[in-house]
């Protein structure tokens, strides 16, 4: 029982989406910068000038008055660009929001975080206080969000994200309730796995199931680890070489006195 989050690398640092002087609507370019910093660390010296080069490489300047946002397919394409390999849990798992939020812990204790493009933001909530994290919203209609699950809790219904929404002054991953979530609208659901480590077939998961008291088996390994090679003595197979030498030798010798003595009769 606990709280489980992914390794993060030495020097991280959350990204802000909203900065001054900069496009509105960079949430999901933000998203990129963060998952970027997990996945080469140390590669970009500012993930929030990484954001900019993002947002501008798909959706043109990076000014107040540009509205755009990146869309799903521009955010794979990114990825892939990275050479960073992903799951798209949300076509493999449908309307079946249990399983998908099994799947989602087993692959957080595998080390694999998910980015979540959510429909409304305004249902996001603190999970420990319950006050709406994008206060700036009330009265207000919600816009489309984006956040990164990093981890979950064993001992209350929610898990762990990085909100790019948010203000320097919140400590990140924040806590959001798991509810609060499927409020906000599932858009899109995608496992973004570690810089060089292959997609898994289909019908592969991470999900082990249960055991007898309901608690989650250890997660399926990915990549399938390949059995050790067994380890040979070279100076016992050398004897059991020379050994069966010896022995052919001494065959062929009885052989021959077999024949010698034959010849003789």
């Amino acid at each position: 029982m606990g709280t489980y989050s992914i390794p993060f690398p030495d020097g991280f640092s959350p990204v802000h989406a909203y900065e001054f002087g900069h496009a509105p609507s960079r949430q999901i370019a933000a998203s990129l910068a963060m998952l970027a910093e997990i996945a080469h660390p140390g590669q970009w010296k500012s993930p929030q000038e990484l954001t900019s080069a993002i947002y501008e490489q798909y959706c043109g300047p990076d000014l107040p008055t540009n509205p755009a946002a990146l869309t799903r397919e521009q955010a794979l394409a990114w990825l892939a660009q990275q050479g960073i390999n992903t799951i798209d849990l949300s076509a493999r798992y449908g309307a079946s929001l249990d399983d998908l939020k099994h799947e989602m812990q087993a692959q957080n204790l595998s080390g694999v975080a998910q980015l979540i493009l959510l429909r409304d933001e305004t249902p996001l909530r603190h999970a420990t206080t319950l006050q709406p994290l994008h206060n700036w919203l009330a009265g207000s209609p919600g816009k489309a969000a984006s956040i990164i699950r990093v981890g979950y809790s064993d001992d209350a219904p929610y898990a762990l994200y990085l909100d790019s929404a948010l203000s320097p002054a919140f400590s990140q991953p924040v806590p959001i309730l798991w509810p609060d979530v499927e409020q906000a609208g599932l858009l899109s659901v995608i496992a973004v796995l570690p810089h060089g480590i292959e997609a898994p077939p289909a019908e592969f998961r991470y999900f082990a199931g249960v055991d007898e008291s309901g608690h989650m088996l250890p997660p399926n390994p990915w990549p399938v680890p390949v059995p050790p090679k067994p380890e040979i003595n070279v100076d016992e197979l050398i004897g059991t070489i020379t050994a069966a030498d010896q022995a052919v030798d001494a065959l062929k010798l009885a052989h021959q006195n077999l024949l010698a003595s034959l010849k003789k009769g």
